[in-house]
């Protein structure tokens, strides 16, 4: 099971050591009071006080929520901002590779693309294919021009470890 990114905050009885407190109630008036007041205000509204802000040194700021509504809008918010991100997909060429091959990654990275992600192409070299970089770098240029219909590279290719690699985007992502 994975564990959600939510901050804890002390609930109700959770909050201790405290005798005033600044309580923001739900219409968004905020009140100076003791504690004791504060939970008796929350048992008769069947609310929750939740603890929102304590450093220590002044007086802590306690908000009147339900807070079991407050978790769950907390992990709707996380799960939306989890879909909202764009994905990198990585497609890998070799420097022989034949031009029906060439066509099958190609249809693939357009799929990639058009779902949002970007896609990353990486052309291996391994062994004696170094020697010749400039004549295998073509194929991947060739690929650079069949993607240019659908998309934008954010770069030129750049050589890292024996591999050239590049990054393409949709055209619709601004």
């Amino acid at each position: 099971m994975k564990k959600e990114n939510i901050k804890k905050y002390r609930v109700n009885k959770e909050i201790t050591n405290v005798n005033f407190v600044k309580l923001v109630m739900e219409d968004g008036n905020v009140k100076e009071m003791s504690f004791y007041d504060a939970i008796q205000i929350a048992k008769n509204t069947n609310l929750d006080l939740v603890e929102v802000a304590n450093d220590g040194k002044n007086i802590p700021i306690i908000k009147l929520m339900n807070y079991e509504k407050f978790l769950y809008n907390q992990k709707k918010l996380n799960k939306k901002n989890k879909l909202n991100k764009i994905k990198t997909k990585e497609i890998q060429l070799s420097p022989n590779i034949s031009l029906n091959d060439l066509l099958t990654k190609f249809n693939n990275a357009k799929r990639f693309i058009e779902d949002g992600d970007r896609v990353k192409v990486i052309l291996k070299l391994k062994g004696r294919e170094n020697t010749l970089k400039e004549l295998y770098q073509k194929k991947l240029y060739e690929f650079i021009d069949m993607m240019n219909d659908i998309s934008i590279p954010e770069s030129l290719p750049k050589e890292e470890n024996n591999n050239f690699i590049i990054f393409f985007k949709p055209k619709n992502n601004k």
